[in-house]
């Protein structure tokens, strides 16, 4: 599985010498596996992607996230929907009783477009994703709405444990609070769940996200925060604002890396630049982790969850401006399958989000901590020199 860039821009395009390093083009990212071509959106960046397929690709399957302006407006200069040898399947978000073929005629037909959709030269067909997963030459394709302004998917495409997810329009952190929210509560999680690459939202910095927020994009910390939740591999920043320049980008690169180093997080972070490739033949199987950690405050526990389910809990009291964390278990059942780490983990980030350090006198959890050092800042301080190396 191999991703390419072919805009990573958000709102409208911005071409010009001051944003030639991170590219101007809008939202569009080419996915190859084997021989099978995916189109992650239909923006400006499309058409430079249809000049590189002219000639040489006959079958290839559009996946629109939804139906914006800079998510579509390089459809009509795609160069393979004007070979009557190519077969195209654009696929989108369903809409009661609007058909997307229908609703994508509004732009391709008069007055915007010299050619209506029906003229098309290529064998095109329109469909809205299924509820369900489904497959295309060997890929597993996953759909699910996401918040965001209007009806907005978010995709996951798998292959032999390899998995993409992406989410270039996407507000998760609206009514939410992505470091204590039950997992099933957060938009997009069980998408980008253990993905090998996590594209995602990320328009604005923190200053600026308080002035658009529930415009349906994402903060920097809000986004850091969806990846680490997710236990994404690899995290891609995307959808940038069309007012950050090169130089801007490059400042909010060095951002992103501080604040994902400083939180202790495996994995990469970075800010996608037009023109890169991403080769994931080399990743790690991604996991199933259908779990999920809670904070049930009336319990005075973290839960870990499976399909709704009580596997493993993670108990606590309030001590002045600390948190002991007593006493950790997971389900015989489960014993070996890492869900343990996954737990305590959870809990440390819900403990750090909430402002107060942990006193561990669980022995797992202090065994835990004493092998992430990222964490030994969180333990109360007088107990911190035990947990030094």
């Amino acid at each position: 599985m191999r991703a390419t860039l072919w805009g990573v821009r958000g709102s409208v395009p911005v071409p010009g010498p001051a944003t030639e390093r991170f590219g101007g083009n809008t939202s569009c990212v080419q996915v190859s596996v084997g021989e099978s071509e995916f189109v992650l959106d239909a923006g400006t960046g499309i058409r430079e992607l249809g000049a590189a397929l002219a000639g040489r690709c006959r079958r290839l399957h559009v996946l629109l996230t939804h139906l914006h302006l800079d998510h579509i407006q390089g459809l009509m200069f795609f160069a393979p929907f004007f070979d009557p040898e190519v077969e195209i399947t654009v696929w989108g978000p369903p809409a009661a009783g609007r058909e997307l073929r229908k609703r994508l005629a509004r732009y391709i037909s008069n007055p915007l477009s010299p050619i209506e959709i029906g003229e098309l030269p290529a064998q095109v067909t329109f469909r809205d994703v299924p509820q369900e997963p489904w497959r295309i030459d060997g890929v597993e394709v996953r759909a699910a709405l996401v918040s965001h302004r209007g009806p907005t998917l978010g995709y996951r495409l798998s292959q032999d444990g390899t998995s993409l997810c992406y989410l270039p329009d996407h507000e998760p952190a609206l009514g939410s609070d992505l470091a204590r929210a039950p997992g099933g509560w957060i938009s997009g999680l069980g998408l980008a769940r253990g993905a090998a690459l996590l594209i995602h939202d990320c328009q604005y910095t923190e200053d600026e996200y308080p002035a658009h927020r529930g415009w349906g994009h994402s903060s920097l910390p809000d986004a850091l925060a969806f990846a680490r939740r997710s236990h994404a591999q690899r995290l891609l920043l995307v959808h940038h604002d069309p007012w950050h320049d090169d130089a801007f980008l490059e400042a909010l690169g060095r951002e992103a890396s501080d604040r994902w180093a400083h939180g202790g997080n495996a994995g990469r972070v970075e800010l996608g630049r037009e023109g890169d490739v991403l080769d994931l033949a080399g990743a790690v199987p991604s996991p199933d982790m259908p779990a999920v950690v809670v904070d049930n405050p009336s319990e005075s526990r973290f839960e870990l969850r499976l399909d709704d389910q009580l596997i493993g809990r993670a108990e606590y009291r309030p001590a002045g401006d600390s948190v002991i964390v007593a006493h950790t278990e997971v389900d015989a059942g489960h014993e070996g399958e890492g869900l343990g780490s996954l737990l305590v983990r959870e809990a440390l980030e819900g403990i750090r989000a909430s402002g107060k350090t942990v006193i561990p006198t669980c022995p797992f959890t202090a065994a835990y901590i004493r092998r992430h050092p990222e964490f030994v800042d969180l333990v109360e301080a007088s107990l911190r020199s035990q947990f030094s190396a």
